[in-house]
């Protein structure tokens, strides 16, 4: 057999050379995270959401806009802890408004030329009527909202009649009556509002209230390449641990 050719046996060494140095040459390290001493024991533990109790969101709406803000502040209180309940005022059994146990929300749009919708007028006229005894609302927390249009004389004037009434029954006001108008920015106007109300309640923040204290106890940043050391307290390289 002829001889190899030189050329062709150094290129054959030098492959050889390549691919042992790739199997069996020096590795990277795998990047350690550093995990704090006593982790467990200085982390505070994970904690529910506060349970604030019931919430019934009853609304009066004609065209539907008084019933999405419903929904709105359903989702919200939901988010808040709150047992949240939102109510069209046709379905709701009124004789046990007295009886409620936690917050009441009115939601009051006003009709036509002052009057109440058309799924509040029954409603309108239980609670106006004279039998009723001047404390028996004594037991109610409550709140409203009123929505109307200044484009008509009787601006939210059923909203404002509702909040009136409920106090004149002993009912407990825990927010001041909102007034949204729809010839302005209704949707800011509510929400304004109901800031205020999470506010009043102690419960503004609901991301806050969720995350309560569980946040990290650190914050690893990676520098680079590991130091040759197994200590990973370099600032170089490497991880930095930086604590909060």
């Amino acid at each position: 057999a002829g001889a190899l050719d030189p050329v062709v046996l150094v290129a054959f060494a030098i492959l050889l050379a390549s691919v042992g140095w790739l199997l069996l040459g020096p590795r990277k390290r795998p990047a350690v995270v550093p995990v704090p001493r006593d982790a467990a024991a200085t982390a505070p533990p994970a904690r529910p959401l506060a349970k604030r109790g019931r919430l019934v969101i009853l609304w009066g709406s004609q065209t539907g806009t008084a019933e999405g803000f419903a929904k709105t502040l359903e989702h919200e209180a939901l988010e808040r802890g709150f047992e949240a309940q939102h109510v069209d005022l046709e379905d709701y059994d009124v004789e046990s408004l007295a009886q409620e146990p936690g917050l009441v929300v009115f939601l009051m749009a006003t009709h036509g030329e002052g009057e109440p919708t058309d799924n509040a007028v029954a409603f309108h006229a239980w609670l106006g009527s004279g039998d009723r005894p001047g404390d028996e609302m004594g037991a109610v927390r409550f709140a409203a909202f009123a929505l109307g249009n200044r484009q008509y004389e009787k601006f939210c004037s059923e909203g404002i009649w509702v909040d009136e009434r409920m106090a004149q029954l002993g009912a407990a006001r825990v927010h001041a009556l909102g007034q949204g108008d729809d010839d302005q920015d209704l949707e800011a106007d509510f929400e304004h509002w109901r800031i205020g109300l999470w506010s009043e309640l102690g419960c503004a923040d609901p991301d806050a209230e969720a995350a309560g204290a569980t946040g990290p106890a650190f914050v690893a940043t990676f520098r680079g390449e590991l130091p040759d050391s197994s200590s990973v307290d370099g600032k170089e390289d490497g991880w930095e641990a930086d604590w909060l």
